[in-house]
């Protein structure tokens, strides 16, 4: 999996559109302070799992038992569901509506699973597992970063955001990046399958 593809995948099932979308839900009724503090505790959270994943990856992995080819199928299943939730706009259970907001809410629901989807954590253990060098996990890292302090500026500016937008083109956007991570998950399936057979034995 080449660099733009981790940042397509990452930016699709971490990044700004649905934590957005929720999140500004809830921020109508903080003061801007409020929305500040759970922005910023949100991205630290999420960010905080996500790297942890990066440098656990094949650890946890190795305690299961687990080799990357049973991985790359299962994250790949999990994304194609994902892929196909959002080209058909399937938003069950994203609502924020009548919802008292609290600080609470940066750790769940906005950290984890709006921000650190389970999605997310399966692609980054899958491609922390594949990388072969210290400088690919660094690249890693360095990605969610970077994807997190987006995030960050999103959640910072989210009227602002919200307004100049719209949920509308949020949501054309949410549909052409599911596209695309429906032909990635398919890659990652295909791409499990291979490696199965030649652990298997059955190609060489």
């Amino acid at each position: 999996m080449g660099t733009l593809d981790i940042v397509t995948l990452l930016l699709a099932t971490m990044g700004p559109m649905k934590v957005s979308i929720v999140f500004s839900k809830y921020a109508v009724s903080m003061t801007k302070e409020e929305q500040k503090a759970v922005a910023i505790k949100t991205v630290l959270v999420a960010a905080s799992i996500c790297i942890f994943f990066v440098l656990g990856g094949s650890v946890l992995l190795s305690l299961f038992h687990i080799d990357t080819a049973s991985l790359n199928i299962a994250g790949g299943i999990i994304l194609f569901l994902y892929a196909i939730q959002m080209v058909m706009g399937d938003d069950k259970g994203d609502s924020g509506d009548n919802v008292k907001p609290s600080k609470s809410i940066a750790i769940s629901p906005l950290a984890m699973p709006f921000m650190a989807t389970p999605q997310a954590l399966v692609a980054i253990t899958t491609i922390s597992a594949d990388m072969a060098s210290l400088s690919g996990e660094l690249m890693l890292v360095v990605i969610i970063v970077a994807i997190a302090l987006l995030n960050l500026l999103v959640m910072l500016n989210i009227k602002r955001v919200m307004d100049f937008i719209g949920v509308e083109i949020i949501q054309i956007i949410a549909k052409i990046a599911g596209i695309l991570l429906t032909a990635l998950a398919m890659q990652m399936i295909l791409s499990g399958v291979a490696d199965g057979l030649k652990i298997l034995g059955l190609v060489s």
